[in-house]
């Protein structure tokens, strides 16, 4: 589920329910470690988990690194959900990638896969660590990046 590969956790959700549910976490979703070390991740795009009745579901979600200067994520660490960020540049990144392929499961070629997602880890580290997006570089990366 989601896309990049800095930040990878496991989220487990409880569906009490006697249907089926579909729970979207939301594009723009921060993971935020407990130990301030490793990285926060970043949601790009809306990914939505169908969650079983009266069932627990765990799922492996990837996002992008939101602090190039932290440590990847750990198996031994823990992640909150929450909140969405409110940076303007962010959000306006999410909605520029809203209808493009960003998940590895989209592409047959793995190397395109990677490609695409570093080309993303460098739009957002512009704007988290940087000076923010310089629109002829992003509008360059984003015609590289397949539309779905």
């Amino acid at each position: 589920m989601g896309s990049g590969g800095v930040v990878e956790i496991c989220v487990a959700f409880v569906n009490n329910n006697a249907t089926d549910v579909t729970f979207t976490l939301p594009a723009g979703l921060i993971a935020i470690a407990d130990d301030l070390k490793y990285q926060h991740g970043f949601l790009i795009q809306n990914t939505a988990i169908v969650l079983k009745a009266k069932r627990t579901t765990r799922v492996g979600v990837k996002f992008y690194c939101g602090n190039s200067q932290r440590l990847p994520s750990s198996g031994s660490k823990t992640y909150k959900l929450g909140p969405v960020s409110n940076s303007v540049l962010l959000q306006e990144l999410c909605g520029l990638l809203k209808n493009k392929k960003t998940t590895k499961k989209e592409y047959a070629d793995e190397d395109l896969y990677f490609q695409v997602s570093i080309s993303i880890q460098n739009m957002i580290w512009s704007i988290t660590d940087g000076d923010g997006l310089d629109k002829s570089t992003i509008n360059a990366q984003l015609a590289a990046i397949p539309n779905r």
